[in-house]
């Protein structure tokens, strides 16, 4: 039948004797096949949704899911990945031990990869995450008492908080899993585990659910306040306090936001956490006070924005594999012949983390601003400096080098014709310019 798993027949055993020693485990959210075992063996159809993709196949996994699926690394892209997606035929049983199950739910367990070329492959690293889900569940159906039942509940609450951004369907599991684990009053990590996720959730679902901003950030802002007194040896502490830090931003708190980022730096003072908090605090707090940069090309040139004085800088945070980023390139160029004489300058902060893909691209686009690369990646320096928390991003500086506009969205040229139309520095005017 289409959509459905036949559960596997030992040879010499009749349809009827394997379906009366089928033992039905609780249906995972947005998996309507039937999960039965017999004998020890499951298989499970599963249909690969191509994220943003119109490619659709079937996949057929037997009872470990992941053993043949993802082989150890699952090697995107080539023959071997290919061969390991197509998993074992159905029907072919094979006996699974709870150290194998366990070993293939760490090898699994990885955060997803969206830089360079692994993002290619985001598909099937949601895909990867469902299966962790379904391992996992296999894993505690067949050995309820596993020493590693706590390290497998909070890496199924990670995979299921990944797939309910791309898919709500989970929402409703990862829901339920949080509330299931507060109501038994876990303890430790996992039980930091469960609210942090369930914090997630509580922002996943506002969102789908229409929930009005002021009063999604308030109740936001609540669970971060209560997690940060709960939870004072977390892992998910630098994370959480910089979250409580943003929405207090949103918020329209400045000075609280400021007062928490004091306190976490003196409790985090190096972790980038901290740095991300302060970086938008200035993004927030600075619109029409001074800001710029000051750093050192790859061919060696200086570069200070505040050189540019009695100029308008336009500063663009890009990323040469991100699509959203160079397709802004046509009319970067454009703008940039179009108003240099009348006093434009652009710089560009690229968060690359491959030299030659960032090369590459200033030789593709023709871009003839200075351009900012250390190889750090979403921890590039400036983008943390200056708050940017997704690229493109760009900020407008005027003639002063005071921070104008930091979101100009499709009003860029507008905005630059605007200041660029404001009077001269008398400093500027003084010095002949």
């Amino acid at each position: 039948m289409k959509g459905r798993a036949r559960p596997c027949v030992r040879s010499g055993e009749s349809r009827g004797q394997s379906d009366r020693n089928v033992v039905r485990r609780p249906a995972l959210a947005g998996n309507r096949a039937d999960d039965r075992r017999s004998g020890g063996v499951n298989t499970c159809g599963i249909r690969l949704r191509k994220w943003k993709t119109e490619m659709n196949y079937r996949i057929n996994i037997g009872p470990a899911f992941a053993l043949a699926f993802v082989g150890t690394v699952l090697p995107w892209g080539t023959e071997a990945g290919r061969t390991h997606a197509q998993g074992p035929q159905t029907g072919q049983s094979v006996a699974v031990s709870e150290a194998t199950l366990i070993e293939q739910i760490k090898r699994m367990d990885r955060p997803l990869e969206t830089e360079g070329r692994a993002k290619e492959h985001l598909p099937e690293q949601f895909e990867l995450k469902r299966v962790v889900v379904l391992t996992v569940d296999e894993l505690l159906a067949r050995y309820p008492k596993t020493s590693f039942r706590e390290n497998a509940l909070r890496i199924k609450l990670a995979a299921l908080a990944a797939l309910a951004r791309v898919n709500p369907k989970y929402l409703k599991e990862l829901r339920m899993l949080t509330d299931e684990l507060s109501r038994s009053k876990v303890g430790g990590e996992l039980a930091a585990d469960a609210d942090y996720y369930a914090i997630q959730a509580f922002v996943l679902a506002a969102r789908l659910e229409g929930m009005p901003e002021e009063t999604r950030v308030l109740g936001t802002m609540e669970r971060y306040e209560a997690f940060l007194r709960g939870h004072r040896a977390s892992r998910h502490i630098p994370v959480i306090w910089a979250s409580l830090i943003r929405n207090a931003l949103a918020a329209n708190q400045p000075d609280r936001a400021n007062r928490e980022w004091q306190r976490m730096r003196r409790r985090f003072p190096n972790h980038i956490a901290t740095r991300r908090a302060q970086g938008e605090i200035v993004r927030v707090t600075h619109i029409g006070k001074p800001f710029g940069y000051e750093f050192t090309t790859i061919d060696g040139a200086e570069i200070k924005t505040a050189d540019f004085f009695g100029k308008v800088v336009l500063i663009h945070y890009w990323k040469s594999d991100d699509r959203e980023s160079t397709q802004f390139m046509p009319m970067l160029v454009r703008l940039s012949k179009t108003y240099k004489d009348q006093g434009l300058e652009l710089v560009g902060v690229n968060i690359d983390r491959d030299r030659a893909a960032f090369e590459a691209a200033i030789k593709t686009h023709g871009l003839t601003w200075p351009n900012y690369f250390d190889g750090k990646g979403r921890e590039n320096d400036l983008l943390i400096g200056g708050g940017v928390t997704r690229t493109p991003a760009f900020y407008l500086l005027d003639r002063m080098g005071l921070l104008r506009h930091t979101e100009p969205g499709k009003r860029i040229e507008e905005l630059i014709k605007s200041l660029l139309a404001e009077p001269r520095p008398v400093a500027q005017e003084t010095n002949g310019g």
